[in-house]
Parts: C-alpha cells; sequence; structure tokens
C-alpha cells in the first residue's frame, strides 16, 4: 500500500462529527480569545505549554520522591481509614439489618400480645363457663363410696342429694338457664352423654339402697317397746331428703314406701287428733283412714267382750245400739271423701287397708265389724273401678285428639306415667295374707263358731257369715283388675301404634315403640315385678327388636339382603313345584362375585355405621347393646345364608370363593362391638 493510500485510510478514520461544537467552544474560551487578540502564535503556544506541563510534571515527581515516605504514610491512613469506614458500613448495615429485624419482631410480638390477649380473655370466659358446667356435674369419689357402701349414715345423705343435683341437672334437654352449658342442652353435651349412663346406675343402687333402708326403718316400728317417736326422728325425719330423692326420681317407688309405711304400721298407735293439731302436723288422708279403724277396732274389741261376758244374749244386737251411730257417721264421712278422690292408689290402699282390718279382727275372733267393711268394700270398690275406666278413656282421648311430635323418638311422658301407674296397682294386688295365715284365720273361725254354739249364742251363724266367705285378697276384685290392667295396656299400645304412624319412616317408626316399650319394662324391673304385665311388654319388645334389625340390615347390606331373599323363594318354589329330580340353583357368577366383593370392601364400615344408629337411636345403653347384637347377629345369619347358596348352586368353588369373610372373623368384629354395662 502506497503512503497515500494509507493517509487517505487514516483520513478516513477521523471523526468529524461535532468539531463545529468544538471550534465554537475555544473561540468561546477566555484564555483563547485573549491570545488570538494579541496575536500570539498558537503553535508556538502550545510548544511552550507542553514544555510547561513536562517541567510542572517533572517537579511533582521530584516533589513527590522527595516527601514519599510523607505520601506513602498518608496513603497508608487513608487505607486504613477505608478499611475503617467499610468496618463501619459493614456494621451500620448490620445494625440496619438487626434494627429492620427488631422493629419486625416488635411488631410481631405486639401482634401476638393482643392475640394472646384476646385469647386469654376468652379461655377465662369459658374457664369460668367450665367451672360452672364442672362444678355442676363434678361427681366426687366420696359419692361414689357412699352410694356403693352397706351402709346408710349423713356421708350416703349427702351422696344421694349430691347425685339428685347432677341428674337433674344433666337431664336438661334445653341449655341451662344460667348459661353454665353456653347453648348447648347438658343432656347433648360430650359429658352428659357420657356421664348420664353412669348416673343412671347409681341411681338405680342409690334407690334399691333407700328403698331396703326405709323398709327396714318401717318394720323396726312394728318391734315391741319399740320408741317410735325417736326412731322417727333420728331414722326418718333426719335421712327425709332420702325420700324426696325418690319421690322426685321414682315416683313409684316412694308410693310404695308410702303404701308399705301404712300397711306394715296397720296395728300401730292410732294418730292422737289433739297432738297432730298442736304439733300442725299433717298427714295423708290414708293414714287418718288407718287411725280411725284402728281406734274403732280396738274399741270395738273391748265392747264386745265385755258385751259377751256381761249380757250372754244378743251381743250384735248390743253392740249395734251402741256403736250404730258412730259407723254411721263414719261411713258417711267416708262416702263424702270418695266422691272427691281421683287417687287410684290411693283407693287400692284403703281397700287393702280394710281387708287387712278384717284380719286384725278376725285374727282376735271378732267379727262384729264385718258388715262395716263390707260396706266399706262397696263404696271402695265401685269407685276404684270407676277411676280406673276414666283411665282407660283418657288414653282413649289421648289416642284421638293429641298429636305426638312426630320427630321425637324418645318415651312419651304417657308411657312412663303408665308404668308407674301400673307398677303401683300391681305391687298393691299382691294377696295380702299366705296361705299358712289363711289356714289360721279358718281355724280360728271355727274355734269361734263352736265356742258361740255352746254358749247358746244364736247369732253365731249371722256373726261369722261374712267372715267364712270372705276372699283374702281383700274382698275380691282381683280379676277385675287384672281385666282393666290389661285394657289399659291395650290402649297404651294402640296410642303408640298411632303415634307411630305419623312418623314418615319405617325403620323409625320401630325405634319410637322399642324405647316406649324399653321404658315400661325399665319401670317394672326397678319395681322388681314378675307378672303377666312384664311378660306382656316383653314379647311386644321382641317383635320391635326383630322389625328394627331387619330394617337396619336393608338399609347397609340392601343388595345382600334382597339377593338372599329372592334366591331362596326361587329354591323354594322349585323345592315346593313337586319334581322328583333333585334341585339344582343357577345363581348368576357375576353377581355373586359383585356381592362376595362388595361385602368384603364395605362389611366393617357397615358394622360400625349400624352401631352409630344403634347408639344414636337408643338412650338405654344396655336395651342398645342387646339390639346391636341381635342386628349383627342377624347379619351373620343372611351371610351364611348367601354362602350356603352358593355352596349349592356351583359343583366346584368359584375364583371369588377366596374372598369371602369368614364367619370367625365377622363373630370376632361382633365381639369387639359386644359391651357390658
Amino acid at each position: 500500500m502506497s503512503g497515500a493510500d494509507q493517509a487517505l485510510e487514516s483520513y478516513e478514520d477521523i471523526n468529524f462529527e461535532g468539531i463545529d461544537d468544538d471550534l465554537a467552544a475555544f473561540q468561546e474560551d477566555e484564555m483563547v480569545q485573549q491570545a488570538l487578540q494579541r496575536g500570539v502564535d498558537l503553535k508556538k503556544y502550545g510548544g511552550d505549554l507542553g514544555n510547561d506541563l513536562k517541567k510542572a510534571e517533572l517537579a511533582s515527581v521530584d516533589h513527590y520522591i522527595q516527601n514519599y515516605d510523607l505520601y506513602h504514610g498518608q496513603y497508608q491512613e487513608l487505607q486504613e481509614c477505608d478499611r475503617v469506614l467499610a468496618r463501619m458500613e459493614e456494621m451500620l448495615h448490620g445494625f440496619q439489618a438487626d434494627l429492620g429485624e427488631i422493629s419486625s419482631e416488635i411488631k410481631h410480638l405486639q401482634e401476638a400480645s393482643i392475640s394472646m390477649s384476646i385469647k386469654l380473655k376468652n379461655r377465662r370466659l369459658a374457664a369460668e363457663k367450665l367451672h360452672a358446667f364442672l362444678e355442676k356435674t363434678n361427681i366426687p369419689p366420696s359419692v361414689l363410696s357412699h352410694i356403693t357402701s352397706p351402709h346408710v349414715h349423713e356421708g350416703f345423705l349427702e351422696a344421694v342429694v349430691t347425685l339428685g343435683k347432677r341428674l337433674n341437672y344433666l337431664e336438661q334437654h334445653r341449655p341451662a338457664s344460667d348459661g353454665s352449658s353456653l347453648d348447648v342442652a347438658p343432656a347433648d353435651t360430650s359429658c352428659g352423654r357420657g356421664l348420664l349412663p353412669e348416673l343412671e346406675k347409681l341411681k338405680i343402687k342409690a334407690i334399691s339402697k333407700i328403698r331396703d333402708y326405709f323398709t327396714n326403718q318401717f318394720n323396726n316400728i312394728r318391734k315391741p317397746k319399740t320408741n317410735i317417736c325417736m326412731l322417727q326422728q333420728t331414722a326418718l325425719v333426719k335421712y327425709a331428703p332420702l325420700f324426696h330423692f325418690l319421690n322426685a326420681e321414682q315416683t313409684a317407688v316412694a308410693e310404695e314406701l308410702r303404701s308399705f309405711k301404712t300397711l306394715e304400721q296397720i296395728e300401730q298407735e292410732p294418730l292422737l287428733v289433739h297432738v297432730a293439731l298442736a304439733e300442725n302436723n299433717k298427714v295423708f288422708y290414708e293414714e287418718i283412714f288407718r287411725s280411725t279403724l284402728k281406734h274403732l277396732i280396738d274399741a270395738a274389741t273391748n265392747e264386745f267382750l265385755f258385751i259377751v261376758d256381761f249380757f250372754r244374749t244378743s251381743p250384735k244386737d248390743t253392740f249395734n245400739r251402741l256403736y250404730g251411730k258412730t259407723i254411721a257417721g263414719l261411713l258417711e264421712n267416708f262416702e263424702n271423701y270418695l266422691v272427691a278422690c281421683h287417687d287410684v292408689v290411693g283407693l287400692l290402699l284403703l281397700i287393702r287397708m280394710t281387708h287387712l282390718f278384717r284380719l286384725v279382727m278376725q285374727r282376735r275372733r271378732i267379727p262384729i265389724l264385718d258388715p262395716m267393711f263390707d260396706r266399706i268394700a262397696m263404696l271402695l270398690w265401685p269407685r276404684f273401678k270407676q277411676l280406673l275406666d276414666a283411665n282407660v278413656k283418657s288414653l282413649k282421648q289421648t289416642m284421638a285428639v293429641r298429636r305426638m311430635n312426630a320427630q321425637d323418638l324418645s318415651p312419651h311422658y304417657v308411657t312412663r306415667r303408665y308404668a308407674e301407674f301400673v307398677a303401683s296397682i300391681v305391687i298393691l294386688n299382691i294377696v295380702t295374707a299366705s296361705t299358712s295365715q289363711h289356714q289360721q284365720v279358718q281355724q280360728s273361725q271355727q274355734e269361734l263358731l263352736a265356742q258361740l254354739s255352746a254358749a247358746g249364742l244364736g247369732e253365731a251363724n249371722d256373726l261369722t257369715a261374712g267372715m267364712m266367705g270372705m276372699d283374702l285378697a281383700g274382698g275380691g276384685g282381683e280379676l277385675m283388675i287384672r281385666q282393666d290392667i290389661n285394657m289399659l295396656r291395650n290402649e297404651l299400645v294402640t296410642l303408640l301404634e298411632r303415634s307411630a304412624a305419623q312418623i314418615p319412616a319405617y325403620k323409625e317408626q320401630r325405634v319410637f315403640l322399642i324405647n316406649n316399650f324399653d321404658q315400661v319394662l325399665s319401670v317394672f324391673q326397678e319395681r322388681g315385678l314378675m307378672s303377666e304385665e312384664v311378660q306382656s311388654f316383653e314379647t311386644l319388645l321382641m317383635q320391635q327388636r326383630e322389625l328394627f334389625a331387619e330394617e337396619e340390615i336393608k338399609a347397609f347390606f340392601p343388595r345382600l339382603i334382597s339377593f338372599v331373599a329372592q334366591s331362596e323363594q326361587v329354591y323354594a318354589d322349585a323345592v315346593a313345584s313337586g319334581s322328583h329330580e333333585p334341585v339344582r340353583m343357577s345363581l348368576d357368577e357375576r353377581a355373586c362375585e359383585a356381592l362376595v366383593r362388595d361385602f368384603a370392601t364395605n362389611w366393617r364400615a357397615g358394622i360400625q355405621q349400624i352401631n352409630d344408629d344403634v347408639l344414636k337411636y337408643f338412650a338405654n345403653f344396655r336395651n342398645g347393646m342387646e339390639i346391636l347384637k341381635q342386628v349383627l347377629t342377624q347379619l351373620l345369619l343372611y351371610y351364611t345364608r348367601f354362602q350356603d347358596l352358593i355352596k349349592k348352586s356351583f359343583g366346584r368353588p368359584p375364583p371369588f370363593v377366596r374372598d369371602i369373610v369368614s364367619n370367625a372373623t365377622i363373630l370376632m368384629e361382633i365381639k369387639r362391638y359386644s359391651r357390658t354395662f
């Protein structure tokens, strides 16, 4: 390449863009303008300026070399300052980050503090409510020990009072009025559902113990030379809250004790009117009736024996002249009382007392008051029958008019009233004299008749006529009572069936009937009844349990139950056709396999759902467990029948047989759900 070409190429590399702007800037520079005005040679001036710069540079270098140590020390100090400043910057950045974290933590702690403050406030409020709830539901160990101990003392009394309070609170089906159960009914809380069955056991134990205690005390009153007043104050009045507990929890047992007390004290000293008035004592009419008859039979005994010993002749006429107005006044007052009396149990109690007083007079061999006893019985029985019929009519009217809640599957209040009413009647309807007593009375009657005949008293047959033919059960009526009780039972069953018909689901209808029949049997068992009524309701309960078990299985295993029923019907029809050849079943293998696999997959879940249903439907856990075992046993029977159908249908076991759940496995699962209460 020639020199011209290189010059041209270098010339082309020069960038002339912006040269005009640079020239304009130089012209505007003050020093350039002064130099141009003075006519300075710029080239020479530029060279001089370059030389000056070189000299200044050399002088600067010499100065630097001469002051190297000073500049080097300053440089080291600057480097150290830079490092210190860098560390300080790093520390400040760290402080800034830490302060940011601390600020975030403070904000978080503030938020957490506010949240914890709210939680603490809520927990304190909840703790107050929970404390109030626990105070009303807690069962101290002393309550358990005192109720289960064999002795009755002040500790037992306090335990029963505490138990009564806990039952009253936990049996509420609405939220507690004091807010201690929040918006949940105490009976619906987990505590209520868990405690109530246990408290029921304690209640039954306490009722049995209280009943035995009062029965023993009433027997002690009958013993000779007993200080009745002291016994009443120390053994009865002192423990009156026990009787109040009975009256609240088991009315029929309280009525039974009341009846027992009156019947057992039939020959105790009667009430003294002036003492009762002075002490402002209030007693039941049955006690007034007993005291009146006690006064009368004692006075009549003394007078009759005096008449026989002193006058010798016509003792009946003489006695009637002396006591005719007294007996007439007593009967008139008694008739006035019966007009306004509606107490069926009280009337039956009066019937039994009348009978017992008749037996007392027979043991004394003085039948002079038999006409009066006959008249009292003739007044009592029709009124008793009238009131029993009124109860039957009341049940009919309830069935015809009152519509019960179709969604409520628990026992109706009519059922419990019926059970307590019938239990009281059955208890009082027991024959009051044993066979040995009957023989003793008959022997006494024969001896009295012989003595009167030997004494030449022509009225002997008249005096003993009523006594010889009197029914020991209180003037008869037992057959009539049984018939009326049967009518009451039939009307109750009809009422419950009509009420159950208002419930849409068939299974819930069975649940409603089971709960009501079980309620009746529970009351009967608590009273210790062994009668025709118990057998009747046991039969009704078993029928409804079987129907419920069938419906419950159909609800969770519908395909299995339907398949077994249809296949067995086909097999039965084939057998009934009269063919002489062996009947061979032909089942759809795919359908059988599908059922086997479906059951193997879902049977445990189905049993769990059945268990949940039983616990939900039946408040009485013992009854519920019996029903659960019956349902699961019925399921096992269906599954066994299904296996039998497979064996009859297939000559060689099909492949799906290995998926069949064994009966032993199902039995183990059933045992797992079987509980002892």
